[in-house]
């Protein structure tokens, strides 16, 4: 083994894990849609399994890592190949000039106009809902194609430009399908993808809020044993409800505005998360019809994604509801060890931050408003 020459060491090692690479990824201003784009430009031109950091510019995403051209050349062509049969089989443009000059503007910060836009569909369906569902213009021209639900008619699909396309539907694939409703996280700062981007699998609900609070729980806990729960700034989802709704709807949940995002302990989001999935699991019966803990899951998921007063008290109801008919080691309150004994202050400070008060006294005096207004109900539904 010949020995190495530590004098030309920077030389030697300069491109070492590959050459350094800088995205930008313009924003359209739907945030589901944009954010298959970025994943599909990580995807093609840095690859899912490299470390990336990820900037968010406010116009732009702004992606830098380093790329291993042996790896990653071809890829765009062989999906943008994909995408023309998908579309009849389409000659034009040239798949390798076509991607080479998109590239060329990736890393430039250039906005890359089309020629020709492809519609919404084929290859490019359900990239977003609003880009079957949302579009208006010359759609608006009579009632028939004024309505949402009716998307079938042409002039109810958006017409999608190819750079763009392209992008989404090389990152469509990493969405996570739960309960009909596509999430893709979203995170800023230096992280591996391929040790968040992997398919979660467990039971929804009928729910959709219910849905969403599960789906962030499951990320948080995951994103712990990773130490990536800080850089997870927003989830993006999608619905695709097909026949059993008319309207299906896109959006984004800033992750800071929820209870799950304000967790600092992985006990507690661990915790949390076991609770919820419990509730949401004994909620629903199989069919999908509700029972007596449908309304607990419904107000615990109302203070998960929007810790405020008024949904606090939800949620310690829901949790008086589960002591009664499960048992205290149902609840979110359950203290397993003296370790535990600090979640009903953490929980109680995600609504009210910075209070000085006596925790272990506001515990019981909710803990008896709850049954009161748990025995309360009992009468009124049992006469």
């Amino acid at each position: 083994m010949s020995a190495f020459d530590w004098s030309t060491a920077t030389t030697a090692l300069h491109n070492f894990g590959g050459e350094p690479t800088t995205l930008y990824i313009e924003k359209t201003g739907l945030p589901f849609y944009d954010a298959l784009r970025l994943y599909g430009a990580i995807d093609l031109y840095i690859g899912l399994r490299e470390d990336v950091t990820i900037e968010d510019t406010g116009i732009r995403w702004k992606v830098t890592g380093r790329r291993r051209p042996r790896f990653m050349d071809g890829r765009d062509v062989a999906f943008l190949n994909r995408i023309k049969e998908q579309f009849g089989g389409r000659k034009n443009p040239n798949s390798e000039e076509y991607c080479k000059k998109m590239y060329s503007y990736l890393v430039n910060a250039k906005s890359f106009r089309d020629e020709k836009p492809f519609p919404a569909d084929k290859a490019f369906v359900k990239l977003d809902s609003t880009l079957q569902a949302g579009i208006r213009g010359i759609s608006a021209a009579n009632y028939e194609t004024l309505q949402t639900g009716q998307t079938s008619k042409k002039e109810c699909k958006a017409m999608i430009p190819l750079s763009e396309g392209l992008l989404a539907f090389a990152g469509k694939k990493r969405a996570e399908n739960v309960s009909r409703i596509y999430f893709l996280p979203v995170f800023e700062g230096r992280i591996d993808l391929s040790k968040v981007v992997s398919p979660i699998r467990m039971r929804g609900s009928p729910n959709v809020l219910c849905t969403q609070a599960l789906m962030l729980l499951a990320l948080k806990t995951s994103l712990f044993a990773e130490g990536y729960q800080d850089r997870l700034t927003s989830v993006v989802y999608n619905t695709d409800f097909g026949s059993r709704n008319a309207f299906n709807f896109s959006g984004i949940i800033k992750i800071s505005s929820t209870a799950i995002g304000k967790i600092k302990s992985a006990e507690l989001v661990s915790h949390t998360y076991q609770t919820f999935r419990e509730l949401i699991r004994d909620a629903w019966d199989g069919q999908g019809k509700p029972n007596k803990l449908t309304s607990a899951a419904i107000g615990m998921a109302y203070w998960l994604m929007q810790p405020v007063s008024k949904h606090l008290s939800s949620m310690i109801t829901a949790q008086e509801r589960l002591y009664k008919d499960k048992g205290a080691k149902s609840t979110l309150f359950y203290i397993q060890n003296k370790n535990h004994a600090n979640h009903v202050k953490e929980i109680f400070e995600m609504t009210y931050a910075n209070w000085n008060g006596d925790h272990e006294a506001v515990r019981k005096l909710a803990r008896a408003v709850a049954s009161g207004i748990y025995w309360a109900r009992g009468r009124d539904e049992h006469g």
